[in-house]
């Protein structure tokens, strides 16, 4: 039963959770030794410093460490960074030409509604229909009487 578990254990893919997750503050500010402001004095050029997050339990805890800026670590960070960026220059240029050509739009129609002159109304000019007023006409309607 338990070599089964065990087996059915072995086959399962194993799932890489890719999560970036921020340094938090305290691990950031926290005071460093004498011995620390002396190496960071004089820094290693050579190197890259990394907060690697480690669980133990429900507890977790952040480990300082530095790696080689050749290493692939550190290659795959910098490729993530310029990925993004540049994903942010397109979004922003994006963003910037769809601004002018509004605004761009918004001048044209300025300018047209200032050359056309203004519209009037026509309708005011024209006289309003009057019934007339008392009985018909109906020597107007049916023409004069005829006699026989």
């Amino acid at each position: 039963m338990v070599s089964e578990n065990i087996q059915d254990r072995m086959r399962e893919p194993i799932k890489l959770s890719n999560v970036d997750i921020s340094v938090p503050v305290v691990v950031k500010s926290n005071k460093k030794t004498y011995d620390q402001l002396q190496d960071s004095n004089n820094p290693d050029q050579g190197t890259m410093g990394f907060v690697l997050m480690v669980r133990k339990g429900n507890k977790q805890q952040y480990k300082t460490f530095h790696a080689d800026i050749n290493s692939e670590l550190a290659q795959n960070l910098r490729d993530q960074e310029l990925v993004q960026r540049e994903e942010k220059e397109r979004v922003k240029r994006l963003t910037l030409n769809i601004t002018e050509r509004f605004e761009e739009e918004d001048y044209q129609e300025m300018l047209q509604q200032q050359s056309k002159p203004s519209s009037q109304n026509l309708n005011r000019e024209r006289k309003k229909y009057q019934h007339p007023k008392g009985a018909p006409d109906a020597d107007l309607i049916f023409g004069p009487k005829r006699v026989r």
